[in-house]
Formats: structure tokens, sequence, C-alpha cells
């Protein structure tokens, strides 16, 4: 029963990736793409994550390089929905066919809501975003560390 919950739960994250493939393909058409200005106004004292998990997966590159502060804020940014992040715990990297080298974040917001951020290994930075109650529904759970292999 848990396999076909995982199962079932990686196709919707598999088909979110696809919407939001074909989405980011579509405002690319309509709408010059412009850069993230970098966050400004945090100060932030804590050295980068060392606990971050790597791949070869240039988003996730980039954001374990910052202060845990700002990886909150910037997942915050990706989830949308009004989400201020106020904390970010790194999961893990996918080890299946499904989503090997994903990067699996899972994010408070100010608003007390949760959500689950997985950061595709593409030259796009594709993500894709599930509530943790609808993980949890899906018998996983956030901020908890994914099983190794």
């Amino acid at each position: 029963m848990r396999r076909t919950l995982i199962g079932v739960t990686l196709l919707a994250l598999l088909a979110a990736v696809v919407v939001v493939a074909v989405w980011i393909t579509h405002v690319a058409e309509v709408a010059p793409v412009t850069a993230v200005p970098p966050v400004r106004g945090i100060v932030s004292l804590e050295p980068p994550r060392p606990d971050v998990p790597r791949a070869d997966n240039p988003a996730n590159a980039r954001l374990a390089d910052l202060p845990s502060t700002e990886q909150a804020v910037v997942l915050g940014k990706v989830i949308g929905h009004g989400c201020t992040g106020v904390a970010a715990f790194p999961m893990g990297i996918g080890r299946h066919d499904a989503d090997r080298g994903d990067a699996y974040w899972s994010v408070r917001c100010a608003d007390g809501k949760s959500y689950a951020v997985a950061l595709h290994p593409d030259q796009a930075g594709s993500v894709s975003v599930l509530g943790c109650d609808a993980m949890q529904s899906a018998g996983m759970e956030c901020f908890k560390r994914l099983p190794p292999g």
C-alpha cells in the first residue's frame, strides 16, 4: 500500500514537472525572462549549510551555498502562494529512476503552512511544489531526511 502511495505521489510530482515545464516554455515565449535580484536587506552571520546533500543539480548547488535564512526566503518565493519562507530543511537527493538527482527541501512559511519542494537537475532549474499535508497523506513526511538508497 505504501509503495502504491509513493508511486502515485511520484507520478503526481512528474506530472507537476511537465505542467511547470510547459508553463515555463509558454511564459518564455510571452515575456522576456528577467533575472531574480539577489536577496537584499538580510544580514546573516551563518555560514553556508554543510549538511545539504550535494548532487549534480545546479539549482540545489546554488541554494546550498546560501545561509539557511536566505534558503528559506528563496524557497518561499519559489513556492509562491504568499509564502514567506522562515525555515528550510534539506531532505535529500532522489535516487530512484523517477526522481534521480532531484533535491528535496521542506519549507515552513510565516503563515504556518509547509511545503515540499523538488529542485530538478535540469538546466532550466524546474521545480515541483507539494503541500506537506498532501505528502503526509501519501505516507511521507516533510522535515525528515529521505531514506538512504
